[in-house]
Parts: C-alpha cells; structure tokens; sequence
C-alpha cells in the first residue's frame, strides 16, 4: 500500500528510518524505494532499500495515490532538470498479486464481481487472468496471475479492500 497521509503517526516511525537510511548512503537527487515494518510494539523494522524505482508496480501506486505520471515526471527530471506535477497525496492506494490455484489454464474467478461491486469507484484497476489463459510460473514473474488495485482517500478502508481482494477474490486452474 502506498499512504495518503505519510506524516500520520502510526508512519512516523517509518519515514524517520528512511530518510536516516537515505542520509546514511548519501543519497541526493534520485528514484529509491524503501520497505519497512511496523512490529507489533510500532516499532519500525529495515526491510530495504534500492536507489531505483521499485518493482511491482510500486511507481503506478505513487501515480494512484498522487494522479499523477512518474514516468512523464521522472523524464522530464532527468533531460530538463524540472518537476512539475504536484506531489500532494491523495489517496491511499493498495495492490494485491494473485495466483491461481492449480495448474493449466484458468478455469473461473470466484468473488471478483462482488468484491467489484463493494468496492465501487475505488476500483482502479484490474488485470486478472481471465478463463482461458495459461496460469503464469509464480517463479518466473512478479505478477503472477495478475492483480487488482484500489485506492481510496481513508487508510482503514483502503486496506480493507486490498484485504478482502486478498482473502475473498480467488482463481482457479485446472
């Protein structure tokens, strides 16, 4: 997930880690990524951290969560030195990765239209694997059988969703 409201302070742990990990590399100008965990006691945990974009379509949650375009931004940065979109958070938004269970192709998915219609607007994408197609080698990409996204202005409810996407939306093969 990635957070409307970074500063609140269940994050702040969290941020103050990063940005003492940014400063500890030397870090100036650049894309990183940084995950970390809250353990049960809300102390924040070094997950780690690359001085890249992050995988797993972490950008188009930033772009989700701001509506804005990295990418465009990103160019924009690198070849005329400026940044022009506005950074304000929005939204909170959260992806889930799904595998099918099973082998062969994709037989059905189970709980997508409800969970769709629960959801609403705060659907934002969708790029499950449909009936039909081969179910994807889970150690062979990132994406698995595809997944669905969601955001919304409330933390709670956005994960949530993300929650109920992973627990109630589930693919077969066969």
């Amino acid at each position: 997930m990635t957070v409307r409201d970074m500063y609140a302070p269940k994050f702040r742990a969290g941020v103050e880690l990063g940005r003492n990990v940014l400063r500890a590399l030397g870090m100036g100008d650049g894309f990183t990524h940084m995950e970390w965990f809250l353990t049960p006691k809300g102390e924040a945990v070094f997950g780690e951290i690359g001085c890249r974009p992050g995988g797993a379509n972490i950008v188009d949650q930033m772009n989700w969560t701001s509506d804005i375009d990295l990418f465009r931004e990103w160019a924009r940065a690198v070849c005329h030195r400026r940044f022009e979109a506005s950074t304000e958070r929005k939204y909170n938004a959260g992806i889930v990765f799904k595998r099918a269970r099973g082998q062969g192709r994709i037989q059905r998915i189970v709980g997508l239209d409800e969970w769709k219609r629960q959801c609403g607007k705060w659907v934002i994408e969708d790029k499950l694997s449909r009936p039909g197609t081969m179910r994807r080698n889970w150690k062979q990409t990132l994406l698995s059988d595809g997944y669905v996204a969601v955001r919304h202005p409330d933390f709670e409810t956005a994960k949530q969703m993300s929650f109920a996407a992973a627990t109630d939306v589930t693919l077969y093969a066969g």
